[in-house]
């Protein structure tokens, strides 16, 4: 257990429900502005972001009844919406070539969003693995550090098809990439890791690995020379996030807090939206568009989306199938 100290003094942490409708915004934005420096910005932070905050709120007692009772209630919660999700996507995904172009790689890559459910879920046993037999938690952060900077040099911007990638049959390796930064968050808040730092080191840290990963764009470097910048900028928003901001009870807008409770219709539903704006411009595959175009295009997914997702919210079946609110 590292010798660094991390409190919050608090057990109630209003802000990061704001945080994570702001990521949730962030992640449909990235899905509709064109690859660019916009693009590489949100998803330089988004998703490390959001699975540490999903980590972070996963208390060790959550597993108090063993992993079973816990997944019980997680296949309610997530994973009957996602496997919902996942057969609409696949019959999406097919409609050029139909069932003849159906493999097992639809199975083990689901449709490109739909990683984040199975990475929450080995974050999840990996969580409880570490609290049920007292392994020690800073060699499982480094562990599984090591293996976010092998996906992030090797696989993030891999232009192979996934069946010609080493370790194919592992799936989609984002299942894993963020495994640390999940692993991170839960290592705050149960006391496993202890760290808090001063603001006044964070911010500066936060602000200048932005800024060198951005140079470092424009010189096209190589992508082992990001990884730094990338964990660094990423750690310091997170202890930002739930240090600083997560105690607070600042921004507390009632949009944000809706999309933060629906997170999970409005993240399984987007795609679709950004797809038929972008049939009806012409332009399916963003290969025309400009900034200024997504951002107009990503304003109305959240729009129509949050129309989509207050319409079904009324039907207490669609809540709980599609969204996974179940009130217990």
């Amino acid at each position: 257990m590292s010798e660094l100290q991390h409190k919050t003094g608090t057990g109630f942490y209003p802000g990061l429900n704001t945080i994570k409708g702001i990521l949730i915004i962030t992640v449909i934005i990235s899905h509709t502005v064109p690859d660019g420096m916009i693009a590489f910005i949100l998803y330089f932070f988004h998703m490390p972001v959001f699975l540490a905050i999903s980590g972070f709120l996963l208390k060790a007692s959550t597993f108090k009844d063993g992993l079973g009772s816990y997944l019980k209630k997680m296949f309610h919660r997530i994973v009957i919406p996602w496997l919902i999700a996942f057969v609409f996507y696949l019959i999406f995904s097919l409609r050029d070539t139909g069932f003849t172009g159906f493999s097992l790689t639809n199975f083990i890559y689901p449709y490109y969003h739909l990683w984040y459910i199975p990475a929450y879920l080995l974050g999840a046993v990996l969580c409880f693995l570490v609290s049920k037999y007292r392994i020690p938690a800073f060699p499982v952060l480094m562990l599984t550090t090591l293996i976010t900077v092998y996906w992030f040099v090797v696989f993030r911007e891999s232009r192979l098809p996934v069946t010609e990638q080493t370790l194919y049959f592992l799936g989609d390796k984002r299942f894993y990439a963020y495994l640390s930064f999940f692993f991170f968050g839960y290592s705050l808040r149960n006391g496993l890791i202890r760290i808090k730092l001063p603001l006044l080191l964070l911010a500066p840290v936060l602000v200048f690995s932005l800024i060198a990963a951005v140079a470092m764009i424009y010189k096209h470097s190589p992508d082992i020379s990001l990884v730094l910048p990338f964990i660094l900028f990423n750690c310091s928003m997170i202890l930002i996030s739930v240090d600083y901001i997560g105690p607070k009870e600042w921004l507390q807008n009632k949009f944000l807090l809706y999309i933060n409770k629906q997170s999970l219709g409005f993240y399984l539903y987007h795609p679709i939206i950004i797809f038929l704006i972008y049939r009806l411009l012409g332009d399916e595959k963003k290969q025309h568009v400009n900034n200024l175009t997504g951002l107009v295009a990503g304003l109305i997914t959240i729009i129509i989306v949050y129309g989509f997702v207050r319409l079904l919210e009324k039907w207490k079946i669609t809540n709980k199938y599609l969204f996974g609110i179940v009130k217990e």
